[in-house]
């Protein structure tokens, strides 16, 4: 259900990357940011086709205008502190309860100390966004802007913090009397996320607050654990022997060319290349004396690097011109879209500290296409009555062959009713416009991979594998797909 984003003519890859899931977006520096536009009805959104199903977010970032140079810098510093935890048993209270209605067992687990656990898992966060940049002009025709941007923002859970590096190089240079323009664009991140054990935020909740953080002894590091099963393992224990750590670096990068045809004015062809390249990878650390790994003798591996690509062609030819003999205007646009997807991931084992391995995750390697023709006409009478007509032609490469392309169009009709001369001189109402619109758009990630059409096989898993006498053999699984599977269609008005 996520929206598409499109970021300066580029679309972005959707979803997470290992060593950073979720938002993709949040590589993307939000001081360089000029404007944020939704489009909602399918009619606004049609042009952008399948991808575009579920509403699309049009981002725009800052251009140098100016003649003279300017120089910004921002900085924005702060502390953040929790402001509520789950209701409790205070000290006194849990050790009354244990006292009076415990068991002797329970009892007998009684300490001397006085621990406050979440004062011991959680602090006050810094945080800290600073920002420098630099526009104006190089030559006449060569507008710029440069920035760098450094973010580091701790966590309200100890070890836990996110740090980023941001930089982007923006030029506007025009040409032949502004008929020739181009917007080169690049952007650069670096993310180092180092991610504390959530697992500590329960175990604050619930561990026994009479007995101290550190036991003075060499076992499980020298922290206070319980040597039972099931037991609840002691926060600090899980945060300070956790060692989990990332590094993300992403690239977007566009040129944008628009040409206002020389002999022919009201033509305007526009071509866009884009390129966005993110690459994430990690490590764990746990050492062996950890309770939290115990029984595994610790953890210690990395994973990654996995790696997303996408491209992107976009080539359209836009007319527009005014008729004033009969009161019309006509805007025609015709294009063709070309993306590429692919996302790489290698097969990586899970270790302990000892080199033996625990899990091994399989290696992922996915790719698609999507091509797609499409046309546009807005009309409008006399500023009045509006038309907007879109017509797309999409395929995917998620399908077979023969249910591989899909039609979607799209009707909006508008009525700037306070143009009538009934409503022209009211004063009461300035603006009022009725518009509605029927579009039909098309879904091609159906959520089950770039090959759900094709016959897949995969090795069993170790514990999942059939014995022949004493040898161990492999089994090899079929999965799911559908020879039949074809575009999800949604019809909005």
């Amino acid at each position: 259900n996520d929206p598409l984003i499109v970021l300066d003519g580029v679309p972005l890859e959707q979803g997470g990357i290992s060593g950073n899931d979720g938002n993709f977006l949040s590589l993307i520096n939000p001081n360089d940011i000029e404007s944020m536009t939704i489009l909602k009805d399918a009619s606004s959104t049609a042009i952008y086709g399948s991808r575009a199903s579920n509403g699309v977010i049009l981002i725009t970032t800052k251009k140098g205008t100016s003649d003279k140079l300017q120089i910004t810098f921002s900085t924005t510093n702060s502390i953040q502190t929790r402001t509520k935890l789950a209701d409790m048993l205070s000290y006194d209270q849990f050790v009354n309860t244990i006292r009076t209605q415990g068991t002797s067992a329970q009892q007998a687990l009684l300490g001397t100390a006085r621990t406050n656990w979440n004062d011991e898992i959680y602090q006050n966060a810094f945080g800290t966004d600073n920002n420098l940049s630099v526009s104006g002009k190089i030559a006449k025709n060569w507008p710029f802007r440069v920035s760098v941007g450094y973010y580091n923002q701790s966590g309200l859970l100890r070890t836990d913090n996110a740090e980023r590096y941001t930089g982007s190089i923006m030029l506007t240079p025009s040409f032949f009397k502004d008929h020739l323009k181009l917007n080169i664009n690049a952007k650069g991140s670096i993310n180092n996320n180092t991610f504390g054990n959530t697992d500590a935020i329960w175990a604050a909740a619930t561990m026994n607050p009479t007995i101290p953080v550190y036991s003075g002894l060499n076992t499980f590091g020298g922290y206070t654990e319980a040597t039972v099963n099931g037991a609840v393992m002691n926060p600090v224990g899980l945060i300070k022997m956790n060692d989990s750590q990332s590094n993300v670096r992403r690239f977007i990068g566009n040129v944008d060319a628009d040409y206002r045809v020389h002999f022919f004015p009201d033509l305007k062809l526009h071509a866009t290349l884009g390129y966005d390249y993110a690459q994430g990878k990690g490590s764990v650390y746990v050492p062996a004396e950890a309770a939290q790994n115990y029984n595994t003798s610790g953890l210690d591996y990395s994973y990654g690097p996995e790696k997303k690509e996408n491209r992107l062609l976009t080539l359209y030819a836009n007319y527009n011109k005014l008729v004033e003999s009969i009161k019309s205007s006509f805007d025609v646009t015709a294009g063709y879209d070309y993306q590429y997807w692919k996302s790489t991931t290698p097969l990586y084992s899970e270790m302990n500290t000892l080199g033996e391995i625990q899990k091994t995750s399989k290696a992922k390697d996915e790719r698609h296409v999507l091509l797609s023709y499409y046309g546009r006409l807005n009309y409008s009478f006399d500023s009045r009555y509006m038309l907007t007509t879109t017509i797309r032609r999409d395929a995917t490469s998620r399908f077979a062959k023969n249910v591989r392309w899909g039609t979607f169009p799209s009707v909006a009709l508008g009525w700037r009713v306070t143009e009538e001369s009934f409503l022209k001189d009211n004063k009461v109402l300035s603006n009022l416009k009725l518009r509605a619109s029927y579009g039909v758009t098309g879904q091609q990630n159906l959520g089950n991979g770039d090959y759900p059409y094709m016959a897949r096989y995969m090795y069993s898993k170790a514990g999942a594998n059939y014995y022949f006498g004493d040898t161990e053999y492999s089994l090899i699984a079929p999965q799911p797909y559908d020879q039949n599977l074809k575009w999800e269609e949604t019809t909005t008005w």
